[in-house]
């Protein structure tokens, strides 16, 4: 189910994306990593869909607003409006800002927070029964292996010592 809710996530995401490049072409460039998906970008995206919208909005509205939604501090909250009001006044939109993209950017983003939500909520309750099994304590001893991929082996394989040898372990896997 876990991956299954992952698979719906990355779909939304890619059309969030496919949105954005009509909406808001080469957003992704305002962040480092083009990382669209940060607590900033996501609040700037709910509040302000389209270039225009970001436009016609005082400068000290925008920082004050996303103060109020972020925990960044003033300076870095700053320093990101000026570069996409920035962006803005450069980009051509693909679209009006009344646009039914525009709305479904809006949508979109709070059903990707929602579906990103329940994940967490599914990963927390595998690690949570996890914990319980030996086999979790040994594969977060390898290098490299975290909670979340040490609940999922557990998850994945479910009791080993269902596996006869080594050899019947590794078929299976």
């Amino acid at each position: 189910y876990y991956e299954d809710v992952l698979i719906h996530l990355r779909k939304y995401k890619v059309t969030l994306r496919s949105y954005l490049d009509i909406a808001m072409p080469d957003y992704d460039t305002c962040f480092p990593k083009e990382d669209i998906y940060n607590p900033l970008s996501i609040e700037i995206l709910k509040k302000y869909p389209h270039p225009d919208l970001i436009i016609k909005t005082k400068e000290e509205s925008m920082i004050k607003y996303l103060k109020s939604k972020t925990k960044h501090n003033r300076g870095f909250i700053i320093k990101h409006v000026s570069k996409i009001r920035e962006w803005a006044n450069e980009v051509y939109s693909g679209c009006d800002k009344d646009s039914v993209i525009v709305d479904k950017i809006k949508s979109l983003i709070i059903h990707i927070e929602e579906i990103d939500n329940e994940a967490n909520e599914i990963l927390e309750n595998i690690i949570n029964e996890a914990k319980d099994e030996s086999l979790y304590v040994q594969l977060l001893s390898i290098p490299g292996i975290g909670e979340n991929i040490a609940a999922r082996l557990v998850a994945e394989i479910g009791n080993i010592s269902r596996f006869d040898s080594v050899n019947k372990f590794t078929s299976y896997a």
